[in-house]
């Protein structure tokens, strides 16, 4: 059974066979892995061909979720926003 969903970053997916969720951080184009993180955790990589062969469905966010990396990829994220505002803001006054 091969399933036509697309590997998406930052996309969830539900694995119907083994009842799980499981979230996709990376796809390498190069390498043809697609890494993913599980709900519990666990991380796994998938070459394209064993990811056709999954059962898979598109999925939500889950309820419970409380991934290890979220405050830390919040904060990150955050900073790097900031970052980029100092950065424009310093552009803005330069230029002024």
């Amino acid at each position: 059974m091969d399933n036509e969903l697309e590997p998406l970053v930052d996309q969830w997916y539900y694995r119907c066979d083994l009842d799980q969720p499981f979230y996709v951080t990376a796809v390498d184009g190069a390498a043809q892995t697609i890494e993913v993180l599980h709900a519990d955790g666990g991380v796994e990589q998938y070459s394209f061909a064993q990811w056709r062969e999954l059962d898979l469905e598109l999925a939500e966010l889950p309820e419970s979720w409380s991934g290890p990396w979220e405050e830390a990829e919040l904060a990150d994220k955050l900073a790097g926003e900031l970052a980029e505002d100092d950065w424009r803001l310093g552009w803005q006054e330069e230029e002024s």
